[in-house]
């Protein structure tokens, strides 16, 4: 299939009445941020769950109490976890965290 171009001048007349002038950049920048965390995923870049488990830990740590976002582990089996204590330390610290999110929700569950 040749696109030659007609074609494309119809596409981009097409993208720019659906999208307008003003949104166009914007929604390029969306497109590419989407693609690259596509990439990012495919490739098994997991720093994120690294970044999150030191951030509930420090929270942990600091007696505060912090909020939970719900995460799944993501592990493949090319890259497992180099130490698994590592990996049980994380995921205790999530539980505590957890427990005690859920905690400070009962309570003001009951208030209400």
């Amino acid at each position: 299939m040749d696109l030659g171009w007609p074609e494309i001048l119809l596409i981009v007349v097409v993208v720019l009445i659906v999208f307008g002038v003003g949104k166009l950049p914007q929604t390029m920048k969306d497109l590419g941020k989407g693609v690259r965390e596509f990439r990012k995923a495919q490739q098994g870049d997991y720093d994120d769950d690294k970044k999150e488990t030191k951030a509930l830990a420090a929270g942990a740590a600091a007696g505060g109490t912090t909020m939970v976002v719900q995460s799944t582990v993501r592990t493949s089996p090319e890259r497992q976890p180099a130490d698994p204590q590592d990996e049980l330390s994380a995921t205790k610290t999530r539980l505590e965290a957890a427990e005690a999110r859920l905690k400070e929700l009962e309570a003001t569950n009951r208030k209400a």
